[in-house]
């Protein structure tokens, strides 16, 4: 098959590795606006020319040739264009999150995979987390009352190679800011809590980081009579990242820092479950995923894009 990389940052470079690595008998091509410089293995500049490191056909026009499958990682704003142009092809989609910047044109999108029976899987690696997965074990058969998700993080030591100010997390018109760029809180809180409704939401900038992306967000929702809020932050230096979890007789608290869960009961009784992977492992396994979703021709699949206009529909309405 041949497969297309759209965008060559970070998470372009980390998807061609695991596809060179599992899947070395496809053939690869990249496109770039910009000559790739660097190579960036988890987060970490190698010193050495792309071109050899890669050995794959880089190219920086529009591609006209016929592709299988594309893997759309450039900013967040062209996600949907590209998406649109790939679907219409018949040409399967692995599209980095978020699907886009907003629900609009979503329908279209989704009419043009329908259309052309093509899979359009969104990279919320977050749902194959051993931790979130056992989150959804546990609150399988609970009365779950009420729910905290935050995650509080430090922009600036996302990306030392970079200026922070330049990414496109930082830039309101690549489609930054914490609700699409932290997206993944909601995708889970969406997963483990579905037909959230949003009751409130205060967002804006808040902090020194002098970007012109919303920093910040807490915005509540309902589910079934639950309460659930979420807590979104750039600009915490301490690290937070953890969705807790009350039921009648529990609270449940999974944190994505230390990668443990703690089930404290009301006998005062707590029990840890602990784990110790390796974050690349997240990105294999959905990368695994998705190529069974092809080889499988399935149309019932997770990170589907019904779901990111579920939660596209849920950010639109935070931001009025």
């Amino acid at each position: 098959m041949k497969i297309l990389i759209i965008g060559f940052g970070s998470i372009g470079q980390r998807h061609l590795q695991n596809l060179l690595k599992f899947y070395p008998e496809h053939n690869y091509y990249v496109l770039s606006q910009k000559k790739p410089k660097s190579v960036i293995v988890d987060c970490q500049i190698i010193e050495q020319n792309p071109l050899d490191y890669y050995k794959v056909e880089f190219l920086h026009d529009n591609f006209t040739q016929e592709v299988d499958i594309a893997f759309v990682c450039n900013d967040s704003s062209k996600h949907l264009e590209y998406a649109l142009e790939l679907a219409s092809r018949g040409v399967h989609l692995f599209v980095e999150k978020p699907l886009s910047i907003s629900a609009k044109h979503l329908d279209e999108l989704r009419g043009a995979v329908v259309k052309n029976k093509t899979v359009c899987f969104v990279g919320f690696q977050m749902k194959f987390h051993p931790l979130f997965l056992k989150l959804q074990e546990l609150i399988k058969n609970e009365e779950v009352s009420f729910v905290h998700a935050k995650w509080l993080t430090y922009l600036p030591s996302w990306h030392p190679y970079e200026d922070y100010k330049k990414s496109y997390a930082s830039q309101k018109s690549k489609g930054g800011g914490v609700a699409l760029t932290l997206i993944h809180e909601l995708d889970m809180l969406n997963a483990l809590f579905p037909e959230l409704e949003l009751l409130n939401a205060v967002g804006g900038n808040y902090s020194t980081l002098d970007i012109d992306a919303d920093d910040y967000l807490l915005a509540n929702f309902i589910s079934k009579k639950r309460a659930i809020s979420l807590h979104l932050s750039f600009a915490q230096i301490k690290e937070e990242r953890t969705i807790t979890i009350n039921t009648k007789d529990k609270t449940i608290i999974g944190d994505f820092v230390s990668n443990n869960i703690h089930v404290v009961s009301l006998s005062g009784i707590t029990t840890e479950y602990n784990y110790d992977f390796n974050r690349n492992d997240l990105f294999v396994d959905e990368l695994k995923y998705f190529m069974q979703i092809i080889a499988e021709k399935t149309s019932d699949y997770i990170n589907d894009i019904e779901d990111s206009i579920t939660i596209h529909k849920l950010i639109d309405k935070m931001k009025k």
